[in-house]
């Protein structure tokens, strides 16, 4: 089940412990085209108040941050949410209208730190402040038929969320990709 996949991949833990610790984590779905990593990822975020048996990875990944930022962080914590898709190497920001028109560059900052410059980030404060903003962007990622799948989605799309927040009076800092 959908609620099995998100429990036995390590999802769960990742969001509602190693976030808060200040780890980095990556969810990634990996597949044949037509397979089913779009239904099992969940691509539209928290669209209703409750999760049923067919939300997918991301949606179950939001509503946990977002309890658990209620529960560990006293409701006090930053949520920003950049959204981007990798087509023929170029990579375009699926959360501006004019994503096409950007020149983004990976870079590394002087810590380590890899990033995306002049990728948009936009503030969020629930689950479904996410899903209406990636259903959005998900009408701005490239699609072409294949042989194997009539809508294919032709690229990677990358959905990262940075987490700010403090904890017993420790400061964290993580990023869910």
């Amino acid at each position: 089940s959908q609620g099995d996949v998100y429990e036995r991949s390590g999802a769960c833990k990742a969001i509602t412990e190693d976030l808060f610790k200040g780890f980095n984590c990556t969810i990634l779905a990996y597949g044949q085209t037509g397979a089913g990593k779009t239904f099992t990822m969940g691509t539209a975020a928290g669209q209703s108040p409750e999760i049923t048996e067919s939300d997918g990875v991301i949606p179950r990944a939001c509503m946990d941050l977002f309890t658990s930022i209620k529960t560990k962080c006293d409701g006090n914590a930053e949520v920003e949410l950049s959204y981007l898709e990798v087509y023929n190497e170029e990579i375009r920001d699926l959360m501006s209208a004019d994503g096409n028109d950007k020149q983004l560059r990976i870079r590394e900052s002087l810590n380590g730190e890899v990033y995306v410059s002049g990728l948009t980030a936009v503030g969020v404060g629930s689950p479904a402040d996410i899903g209406k903003l990636m259903e959005e962007a998900s009408g701005r990622r490239v699609v072409a038929s294949t042989k194997m799948n009539a809508t294919s989605s032709r690229s990677h799309a990358i959905c990262v969320l940075k987490v700010k927040g403090v904890i017993a009076d420790t400061k964290f800092q993580s990023k869910l990709t």
